[in-house]
């Protein structure tokens, strides 16, 4: 049995595409139908009555929000995924509360969408009714926006105070909370997202070495090359200089 969706999305092209990859790389799905906003698609569902509602969180008119409290109030059995984009937290905090099963940040996440559609075609609940259960997913979403903050923020220092202050949580508890949901401690997550970002730039551009370190949240080159060799295992000169030997020796046309 087909498990019918519908697709709420102002913008055409990630409509689309959407549409394409929930009907052709996951099977056992059919989309029924597609709205621009959420008044939109109130009128179509009426007539429409999908198993599933995937929806953008901020359009014009009629918001995602609002849409959302409306069908969960009219349509309690249906599942809603919502589609937020990065620092739409508190939206989607209000999201999960109105009843959304749950949300994925933009660009969407392929595995991520694909883990979600499986929950629901297997008749698996997303979300278990149920206080733990709701804590746990406001925590999982705490822990993306943190991430992604982080991402954002390697140039500058990055307290664990300061995050938890933002996301309205005691530090003690946040740290103990981003270790057993990354399996990694707070700073040695920063640590490792530094190191990646270096690399990348040493790889990928021309930048001098103090550029790199100040980009990477380091004010002091020296010390950003000594957490580096111990990081990696040699200097980011070497390091480099042996990735420009390997790329010269290894060139493929496609990734």
């Amino acid at each position: 049995m087909m498990v019918t969706v519908f697709i709420v999305e102002d913008e055409l092209k990630i409509r689309n595409s959407m549409r394409d990859f929930v009907e052709q790389e996951v099977s056992g799905f059919k989309v029924i139908g597609e709205a621009s906003d959420g008044a939109e698609a109130i009128e179509r569902l009426e007539r429409e009555a999908p198993d599933l509602l995937i929806t953008d969180i901020r359009m014009k008119g009629m918001d995602g929000l609002e849409l959302i409290e409306r069908i969960h109030q009219s349509y309690p059995e249906m599942k809603i995924l919502i589609i937020s984009a990065h620092g739409e937290f508190e939206y989607a905090q209000k999201a999960l509360r109105y009843g959304a099963d749950d949300y994925l940040l933009k660009p969407i996440n392929r595995l991520q969408l694909t883990l979600f559609l499986n929950k629901v075609r297997d008749g698996k609940s997303p979300l278990a009714s149920s206080v733990d259960m709701e804590d746990a997913k406001q925590e999982r979403l705490v822990i993306r926006t943190i991430k992604q903050r982080i991402a954002d923020r390697l140039h500058e220092p990055i307290t664990l105070q300061a995050i938890a202050q933002e996301v309205h949580m005691n530090h003690r508890y946040l740290s103990t909370l981003f270790k057993a949901e990354t399996g990694i401690n707070f700073s040695d997550y920063i640590e490792r997202c530094r190191m990646d970002k270096a690399k990348k730039l040493l790889k990928e551009s021309k930048l001098k070495i103090y550029e790199i370190a100040g980009l990477c949240g380091y004010a002091s080159a020296k010390h950003f090359m000594v957490i580096f060799k111990q990081a990696v295992g040699c200097t980011p000169t070497d390091y480099r200089d042996r990735t420009e030997r390997q790329n010269g020796e290894d060139y493929e046309p496609f990734q």
